[in-house]
């Protein structure tokens, strides 16, 4: 009943056409918004991702977990970590 949920099942729909595609999720344990079981649907659909869960980090990931979330993408892009 969210005013936002035919956008976030638009968007759901839409990142099924990404599976295949090298992937990093960086997840906000404490998320007010976007909790645990939204992480749970991407890891389910994107199984091969790079995912680190922050947890101490809420909605705003980068601002949370700024310095390993940096390095985290940098790895991504650089093949490593």
């Amino acid at each position: 009943s969210h005013p936002s949920y035919a956008t976030l099942s638009e968007v759901e729909s839409g990142l099924e056409t990404l599976r295949g595609k090298p992937v990093a999720i960086e997840w906000g344990a404490r998320d007010f918004c976007f909790d645990l079981k939204f992480l749970e649907r991407w890891r389910e659909i994107f199984p091969e991702a790079r995912c680190h869960l922050h947890e101490n980090a809420g909605h705003y990931v980068l601002e949370d977990a700024s310095a390993q979330v940096i390095e985290n993408i940098g790895g991504f892009f650089g093949g490593k970590a």
